[in-house]
């Protein structure tokens, strides 16, 4: 019996449901919906996804960019602590609950609200809704998604900054918009600017690989006339495109150039098109 039909073994009596897992490693490192005498609950699990060499190359590079631990245990703690913080400024973040009576797990994990509801990048792509209301869906993100930018910035914490954005670590639950997947995050120090430049970035790439290119240019055009605070927004190219410094301009010049796949929605093509969206001269 391999290490995942253990794990399904133990968590019979929760009738465990896998929901999201990755295929690297042993793969313990997923996301269950688990039953409890309370309701449906989340069970996340934390594994190692790569070898040892590969793990510890990884946290280096963590540990070298500013990013909290890639250990399995390190992206429990992080996710426990982001959770938290999030939850006190007021952001809508899955609650944490204690673990159900006797599931004495002993793989790194976390318990949490089960939220009903539908990931973001799916309700934009479903066709069956009227445009408008997914404009309107989209719009209302955008506010909430500026909002937490600018308190970001005020207190410069760039814990409350998404290291992974994508519209497909939000889910639309009725009036909510919940966001998720808070595993790895900027360590205290890192410029905040320079992590909601990140953020925004990762955010509308995410929209050409999610969905068909003439629904992403959409969206993207109304990210461009709708985010609210467009100071943000013309951060994305004027740091990427005509950064100050001549040493990181010539690094992203040859990334741009040399080391991009053509065709490739990489963050320099989203900056381009980004300014070109924002008319910036």
């Amino acid at each position: 019996m391999d290490k995942v039909q253990r794990l399904l073994e133990h968590l019979r009596p929760w009738q465990a449901e896998r929901l999201d897992g990755s295929a690297r490693g042993s793969g313990l490192n997923a996301v269950w919906k688990i039953r409890t005498p309370a309701g449906p609950a989340i069970l996340k699990t934390f594994s190692s996804r790569r070898n040892p060499a590969q793990t510890v190359l990884t946290e280096l590079n963590h540990r070298l960019g500013g990013l909290t631990s890639y250990t399995a245990r390190g992206r429990r703690r992080t996710e426990a602590a982001n959770l938290a913080l999030w939850r006190e400024a007021g952001l809508d973040v899955p609650r944490l609950l204690a673990d159900p009576p006797g599931l004495d797990l002993a793989l790194p994990h976390l318990c949490m609200e089960f939220v009903e509801g539908e990931l973001l990048s799916r309700r934009l792509a479903d066709e069956r809704r009227p445009l408008a209301e997914r404009d309107a869906v989209l719009v209302r993100f955008l506010r909430a998604w500026a909002d937490r930018h600018a308190l970001a910035d005020a207190r410069r914490d760039p814990r409350l900054i998404q290291e992974h954005g994508s519209f497909e670590h939000v889910m639309v639950a009725g009036d909510r918009l919940v966001t998720f997947d808070l595993e790895v995050s900027f360590r205290r120090g890192r410029d905040v600017r320079t992590c909601i430049v990140a953020e925004i970035g990762g955010y509308l790439r995410s929209l050409f690989r999610l969905l068909p290119a003439p629904l992403a240019g959409h969206f993207f055009g109304l990210v461009a006339r709708e985010y609210p605070r467009r100071e943000y927004l013309e951060e994305v190219p004027r740091r990427l495109l005509r950064n100050p410094n001549p040493v990181r301009r010539a690094a992203h010049f040859l990334d741009r150039r040399l080391l991009r796949k053509p065709g490739k929605w990489h963050k320099f093509r989203v900056a381009e098109l980004l300014m070109s969206e924002l008319k910036m001269r």
